[in-house]
């Protein structure tokens, strides 16, 4: 068995809804679930949708910057580093080296609390139909394997057309597998069972929550 690696995100990682039903504190989670960095549509897109309104690129670049905190400066130096060091339009926003996503982190997101950067491991046999869902999006659906970072724990995400990622937590599927299965999961919602306990998961919500394939994988951390 060997896992993959899928590249490295910065995680903005949100409280646990009550709703959930989950002992935990917080989610860290690449899905939709959580913010991650830099914001794309801040850098790339000509537009986007947000609080019931289209922004141009203009403006949300003008709102961006300002969450930001960074000068006229600082915010183009920003954009200028991306090019060609974050792999878009598809899976979204994640670097092919974690040196990369350390410097972004220090020199450009110094004023968000509380980041993570985490990378994704995914084991080979998903190689096959992950390279061909992507095809059309990214030549580098995986990078260099490195054995770096501290194991925090598996999730389970599900790739959309384009490589938008959803994980099972915004379906409320932990409810359907707390319901058959021991599910347990640690401060971060990241779950704590064996591997082949959480392929059995991933089987058992297979059709369930978005039309997506529901695959397990294991997340590490690198935040310094």
């Amino acid at each position: 068995m060997e896992f993959l690696n899928y590249g490295y995100y910065i995680v903005e990682p949100i409280p646990t809804p009550e709703s959930f039903n989950l002992k935990s504190k917080n989610i860290l989670t690449v899905g939709c679930l959580c913010e991650l960095h830099p914001q794309l549509v801040g850098c790339y897109y000509d537009k986007s949708y947000g609080n019931g309104r289209w922004y141009t690129h203009e403006e949300y670049q003008i709102k961006y910057q300002q969450e930001l905190n960074l000068s006229d400066d600082e915010f183009q130096a920003l954009k200028d580093f991306l090019k060609n060091r974050i792999y878009m339009p598809a899976p979204g926003e994640r670097f092919a080296e974690l040196a990369d996503a350390l410097h972004v982190v220090e020199k450009f997101l110094y004023t968000v609390p509380n980041l993570k950067i985490v990378s994704v491991k995914i084991e080979d046999i998903y190689e096959e139909m992950i390279s061909e869902q992507l095809k059309d999006f990214t030549k580098t659906p995986f990078f260099p394997n490195k054995n770096d970072g501290q194991f925090i724990g598996y999730d389970i995400i599900g790739l959309e057309w384009g490589g938008f990622i959803h994980t099972y937590l915004c379906n409320g599927l932990q409810k359907d597998i707390a319901e058959k299965f021991p599910l347990t999961v640690n401060d971060y919602s990241l779950i704590q069972n064996p591997y082949e306990q959480v392929k059995e998961f991933a089987d058992y919500i297979q059709g369930k929550g978005e039309p997506v394939y529901w695959i397990p994988v294991a997340m590490y951390e690198h935040t310094p």
